[in-house]
């Protein structure tokens, strides 16, 4: 039985508590009798910091240039793997051989942390943190800091991993960290997103379907000062609704309701291999240009015109996407095998 997305966000509302936790159902456990009981998801409290999440922005420009085959990229892969450990992610290095562009032959990793839920159904959340080799947008040789495009998202993905590092959940979460996003050559348009390519080249089927039972978010340059997040063109529909209705019942505007542009991105190899794959990013919305923040692929792209708020914004939506899908989960769980999806 398949129930409609804005029923079961109504249900949720009406099982939600007034404390801020997601709900505290009482139901029988199945066994045909009254002893036992399904154990109820804990209370959730918001709590996303964005300060933490500026904080790790400023963390990574400090390795400086993020460039894929340096040491500053293998240092800050190495950071986020020991920030994934000790917020009780287990931790994995995924090695691999750039197969593109001016990065074919070139050793590259991507870092992922799994925190595993007491089901299969599966919350990937996806970043990229390299940075872009030449800051092409001002016809410049230079690197680019990436603050935004790279920092941000890794940074709101590691202050949820903080606040979720004690909390116990029935969906596994995984957060995946790619090399190789942004060192692609616009006219040629093959050698970008290598990381998540290289992830999507291996999954299988039956992975395909644990995630579908939740999704794949990816979050790039979500800290610019004039946040704006219309809904990336190409994106899984169903569950871009679900997280831009959550946005809006909490009146955060930088969640356009709007549909933007069509972007090569991360999320693109995951859509390729049949996963229900959203992509938050910024971008204007068509026609209005230019597509993406002033600071892009520019040496403006510092920590200066980052936005705690916007950080904020995007990570208290993203908290919130979080606990619903889990309490989806739940329910599914309860009315045996039902999709909220």
């Amino acid at each position: 039985m398949r129930i409609p997305v804005c029923l079961a966000l109504a249900l949720m509302l009406l099982l939600a508590s007034f404390s801020g936790c997601i709900f505290q159902p009482k139901v029988p456990n199945g066994d045909g009798n009254n002893n036992g009981w399904i154990p109820q998801p804990p209370e959730r409290s918001y709590l996303f910091n964005s300060t933490n999440a500026y904080n790790f922005i400023a963390d990574q420009c400090n390795f400086g240039y993020r460039i894929p085959g340096t040491e500053n990229n293998t240092e800050c892969a190495q950071w986020i793997f020991d920030k994934l450990e000790e917020y009780n992610f287990t931790a994995e290095w995924q090695n691999f051989t750039g197969n593109a562009g001016y990065l074919n032959g070139t050793a590259l990793h991507n870092v992922i942390g799994t925190k595993k839920g007491t089901t299969n159904a599966t919350l990937v959340l996806a970043a990229h943190y390299d940075t872009r080799p030449w800051a092409d947008m001002e016809k410049a040789s230079v690197p680019v800091m990436g603050a935004n495009d790279g920092g941000s998202g890794v940074a709101v993905l590691l202050e949820l991993a903080r606040l979720l590092a004690s909390q116990n959940f029935t969906i596994t979460i995984k957060m995946m960290f790619f090399d190789a996003e942004d060192s692609g050559n616009h006219d040629v348009g093959l050698d970008w997103c290598l990381g998540s390519k290289y992830v999507a080249s291996l999954i299988a089927p039956e992975e395909i379907a644990n995630i579908n039972k939740c999704g794949f978010v990816l979050l790039d340059m979500v800290g610019d000062k004039n946040l704006s997040l219309p809904k990336e063109r190409i994106s899984n529909e169903s569950l871009q609704n679900i997280i831009w209705n959550i946005a809006y019942l909490a009146n955060i505007t930088q969640f356009k309701n709007a549909t933007g542009w069509s972007i090569t991105d991360d999320h693109v190899p995951f859509k390729n291999a049949g996963v229900k794959a959203i992509d938050i990013i910024h971008t204007s919305t068509p026609p209005a240009g230019p597509v993406f923040p002033a600071t892009w692929h520019t040496t403006r792209d510092t920590i200066e015109n980052i936005s705690k708020e916007s950080l904020g914004a995007v990570g208290m939506v993203v908290e919130r996407t979080i606990y619903m899908l889990d309490g989806l989960n739940y329910l599914s769980i309860i009315f045996g095998g039902m999709s909220f999806q």
